[in-house]
């Protein structure tokens, strides 16, 4: 499960992700249920690499549980994806003209994708939360991922997945700061630590 298929654009470095309602569903449920498990959230990132469609990075949000098992904890990302056989738009990519994509998946597909097949690094920074503020966070993301169109189109400069997780830790009532943008992934972590959220 959670394969990424990176986007044909090389100078574009957005991540093409599948449609998978039915494991957003499962993993969702999963959360919802097991909330109070939930015990820590870190950010995760993977770091570039000399390809050109990885320059930019990629993060997710990861969910930590109580069992002890890092393999099954739940992480979520964002991407765009490409519901066309045609190869992807360089300019609809950068503008809009993709739908953002959410996926859902267990900590080990994560690992699996990045770390043992494509040899990135990956980091993780932990955000400090409490138990209402993970169980907001559960809630908000819950709603995102059952109300389509909710995320609107992939833009590379301004809706993209950096900028798309911290929209998402701000509904769920984290800081934020409004006028500072995040254009690359890798820089999420800087960012995380100027809010002071980040030990």
């Amino acid at each position: 499960i959670g394969i990424i298929i990176f986007g044909l654009a090389p100078d574009i470095g957005a991540e093409t992700l599948p449609d998978q309602p039915d494991l957003n569903q499962r993993f969702i449920e999963r959360l919802s249920n097991d909330a109070d498990k939930t015990i820590g959230l870190e950010i995760i990132i993977a770091g570039s690499s000399p390809a050109p469609e990885s320059q930019f990075g990629h993060v997710f949000l990861r969910f930590i549980d109580s069992d002890n098992d890092w393999s099954n904890d739940i992480t979520a990302g964002f991407g765009l994806k490409n519901e066309t056989k045609e190869p992807l738009s360089y300019s609809k990519a950068i503008t809009g003209g993709y739908p953002v994509a959410l996926e859902i998946r267990e900590f080990s597909a994560l690992w699996t994708n990045y770390v043992i097949r494509q040899g990135r690094t990956l980091s993780m920074t932990v955000i400090i939360s409490t138990p209402e503020l993970r169980r907001s966070l559960i809630k908000t993301i819950t709603a995102w991922a059952t109300t389509p169109g909710k995320l609107g189109d992939y833009k590379l400069l301004k809706n993209n997945c950096a900028s798309l997780l911290l929209k998402l830790l701000k509904e769920a009532g984290l800081p934020y700061i409004a006028k500072r943008t995040v254009l690359r992934p890798v820089y999420v972590e800087t960012h995380i630590r100027l809010l002071g959220i980040s030990p």
